[in-house]
């Protein structure tokens, strides 16, 4: 009987917060390529997971429409193109944002500063569920999420 066992070490960027592959940190040239790495941000609201309309199912299909309209829309930008390559490395981080208002709010500061997104409307019922980021440059974009958490939620 042949037992074959596969470990996998990880490291944790320093500044960054991202957990990533610690054969990755060593091919890498340098920290500051390790800067550059893209990430894609994908916020969901929080009251949804409250709500016994919305299982885990539901918002988890919810961040997938998202993420999928996203990369669609904006499929020849050059991160999005980067980010595709390589498909064992993308790094997603999912957000929590309190409530439709505060999702609006971030739409809005994205929009103005021409950060490239998707709010996700989920149809019929034409409500607003997520918001979706391009693959960006973690150090370009990540000011606009510095002051929400990780989405937690156990849904009901």
């Amino acid at each position: 009987m042949t037992v074959s066992i596969t470990s996998f070490i990880f490291t944790i960027i320093p500044q960054t917060d991202l957990l990533v592959p610690y054969d990755m940190v060593l091919n890498s040239s340098s920290q500051e390529e390790m800067s550059k790495n893209l990430v894609q941000y994908i916020i969901m609201r929080g009251d949804l997971a409250k709500s016994s309309k919305w299982n885990a199912g539901a918002l988890v299909a919810q961040a997938c429409h998202g993420v999928s309209a996203v990369l669609h829309l904006y499929y020849n930008d050059e991160n999005v193109q980067e980010y595709l390559c390589d498909v064992d490395r993308m790094h997603k981080v999912v957000l929590e944002i309190s409530d439709l208002n505060s999702l609006m709010e971030l739409e809005t500061k994205l929009k103005n500063k021409g950060i490239h997104h998707k709010t996700w409307i989920e149809q019929p019922e034409n409500e607003a569920t997520c918001l979706v980021v391009k693959p960006y440059p973690k150090d370009d974009v990540a000011e606009f999420f510095k002051d929400l958490k990780l989405f937690n939620k156990k849904v009901k």
